[in-house]
C-alpha cells in the first residue's frame, strides 16, 4: 500500500470516528483513555475539547506516517531500480520466455516483436539525411562511442551519448535513413533486423546491468523484452552471435536464443562469428571452448591479456587476434585455434586498428605510419601503399581501401586503384567498411556521421 492510500484510509477512519461521537453523549472508553494524558479539557463543551484533541492528534499521526512514508520510498529509490522498470521488465522476460516455451529462448525469428512507440525520442524529430557533396551527413548528431554495422549491410548502428551524457543507439539503413532507437551503453546485433543492448542502468551497486532486444522503432525498457540474468558487457561476433559476462562467468547468445549460464570463474574476451566458440580468460591464462557444452578446444596456459584489450576471431574461427597481451603490449598476437601457435604480428611496434579482412589476413597500422596487411601466420607483412602520413586507415572484406590524411580533414578511397577524395566536414575519428565493402561510415569530432556510399 503506498503512503497516500494508507493517509487517505486513516482520514476516512477518523472522519467516521467524529460522526460516532455526534451521535454519542459519552465517548468510546479507549479513546478517553488515549487522550487522558493530553491537554486538561475546559469545564465545559466536554466533547467539543474532546473533537479538539482528536484533531490534534489526528494531524500529528498524519504528519509522522508522511515522514515515515517518505523515507522508506527513498530508500527503495536508492537501494534498487524503480519499480515501474524492474516489474515491466520481469513481465516482458516471463511473457517471453513462456512463449518460446524455453526459460532462455526469448526471441526467435517469426516471433512477435517488442511493439515501438509510434514518435521518436521527443527531443529531435527525424529528417532526411543531408547530402553535402557525396557524404551523407546523419541525423541526429551524434558523438562517435562505435559503429555496428548488421550481418547483411543493409543497416549499422550507432552508439553516442546524448546531451545528458546517457549512451543511446541510434539505427539508421544502408541510404542514412533513421529506422530506430534504443538506450544502451553497449549492444550488439543479433541478427539482420534486431539487437542486443545494454542501458546504463544508475542504481546498480555491482556494475552488472539488465539487457534487452531491441528492434527498429522507437525502443524503451518498457517495450523491449529482457534477458534473464545481469550483465557486465556484450561482445559481439559480427553475425549474430554475442557473448555476455557475468558476475562469475558468461552466457552466450546464438541462433536467437540465450544459452545457460556458464560458471566458470571466467570471462569471455571474443565469441567466434557463428556462435560456436568462445575465448575465455580464466586465472590459469587463456582458452578456447565450444558453447553449449564448454568442451575445451586448445588453451595457452601463462597468457593474460593488458588493459584495453580488443580481441576478435578470424571469419572462419580459426584464429583469436589480441591486442594488448603482457609481455607482448602493443604487439598483435595471433593465436592459431587449430594447433595452438602463436605469432606475433609486427614484433617489437605500436600496432593499432587492427581487423581482419579474411580468414587468413588482417589489416593494421603502426607507429611508424606505416599501413599493412598482415598473415595470420607470422610470415612478411605487405605494405598497403598508402601515401605516408595517414592518420588513419580502413580496409574492407574486398580490398578497398579508406584512408584519412594527417590534418584529418580529407578522405581518400582506393577501390582497385581508383582513387576518390573527399573533404569532410571536420577532423575524422573512425572508419567502418560495411560487410561487403560498398558503404563506409565516417565520424568526426564536431558530432558529425557521414556516410560514404559506392
Amino acid at each position: 500500500m503506498s503512503t497516500d492510500d494508507f493517509e487517505r484510509q486513516f482520514r476516512d477512519r477518523i472522519r467516521n470516528y467524529a460522526r460516532q461521537l455526534d451521535r454519542t453523549a459519552t465517548p468510546p472508553p479507549p479513546l478517553r483513555t488515549l487522550l487522558a494524558a493530553g491537554p486538561a479539557a475546559k469545564p465545559s463543551g466536554g466533547r467539543t475539547s474532546l473533537r479538539l484533541a482528536l484533531v490534534v492528534a489526528s494531524v500529528a499521526i498524519l504528519s509522522l506516517v508522511a515522514v515515515t512514508g517518505s523515507l522508506l520510498l527513498q530508500k527503495h529509490q536508492e537501494s534498487g531500480p524503480p519499480p515501474s522498470a524492474t516489474s515491466s521488465a520481469t513481465s516482458s522476460a516471463t511473457s517471453t520466455s513462456g512463449a518460446t516455451a524455453t526459460p532462455y529462448a526469448l526471441w526467435s525469428p517469426g516471433a512477435q516483436q517488442p511493439t515501438p512507440l509510434p514518435t521518436p525520442r521527443p527531443t529531435w524529430s527525424p529528417a532526411p539525411p543531408a547530402s553535402t557533396g557525396a557524404l551523407t551527413i546523419l541525423e541526429p548528431p551524434m558523438q562517435d562511442e562505435g559503429v555496428l554495422w548488421a550481418p547483411d549491410g543493409q543497416h549499422f548502428a550507432v552508439l553516442s551519448s546524448d546531451s545528458n551524457d546517457v549512451l543511446n543507439v541510434y539505427i539508421f539503413d544502408s541510404a542514412g535513413t533513421w529506422v530506430g532507437e534504443a538506450p544502451g551503453a553497449r549492444a550488439a546485433w543479433t541478427g539482420d533486423h534486431t539487437l542486443l543492448v545494454l542501458p546504463w542502468d544508475p542504481t546498480t551497486q555491482d556494475g552488472l546491468q539488465t539487457a534487452y532486444i531491441a528492434s527498429f522503432g522507437y525502443n524503451d525498457v518498457s517495450t523491449m523484452p529482457a534477458l534473464p540474468g545481469r550483465y557486465s558487457d556484450i561482445l559481439g561476433g559480427g553475425q549474430g552471435a554475442a557473448a555476455l559476462p557475468t558476475a562469475h562467468g558468461y552466457a552466450i547468445w546464438r541462433n536467437g536464443s540465450l544459452q545457460p549460464e556458464v560458471d566458470c570463474d571466467c570471462g569471455p574476451v571474443a565469441v567466434s562469428a557463428d556462435g560456436s566458440l568462445v575465448a575465455i580468460e580464466g586465472s590459469i591464462g587463456v582458452s578456447v571452448v565450444k558453447t553449449g557444452g564448454g568442451q575445451n578446444v586448445r588453451s595457452w596456459p601463462g597468457l593474460q591479456t593488458g588493459p584495453h584489450l580488443h580481441a576478435s576471431f578470424s571469419p572462419d574461427g580459426q584464429h583469436v587476434a589480441l591486442d594488448s597481451v603482457y609481455g607482448s603490449l602493443n604487439t598483435l598476437v595471433v593465436l592459431n585455434v587449430s594447433d595452438g601457435r602463436r605469432a606475433e604480428l609486427l614484433a617489437g611496434h605500436f600496432v593499432y586498428n587492427g581487423a581482419w579482412v579474411d580468414n587468413g589476413q588482417l589489416f593494421a597500422g603502426d607507429d611508424a605510419g606505416g599501413w599493412w596487411f598482415l598473415p595470420a601466420d607470422g610470415s612478411s607483412p605487405k605494405p598497403a601503399g598508402l601515401p605516408s602520413g595517414s592518420r588513419g586507415a580502413v580496409a574492407s572484406s574486398t580490398d578497398s581501401l579508406a584512408s584519412v590524411d594527417d590534418p584529418g580533414t580529407t578522405l581518400r578511397i582506393d577501390r582497385s586503384g581508383k582513387i576518390r577524395t573527399l573533404a569532410l566536414p571536420s577532423h575524422e575519428q573512425y572508419l567502418y567498411w560495411s560487410p561487403d565493402g560498398t558503404e563506409l561510415v565516417v565520424t568526426c569530432e564536431s558530432l558529425a556521421v557521414a556516410l560514404v556510399s559506392s
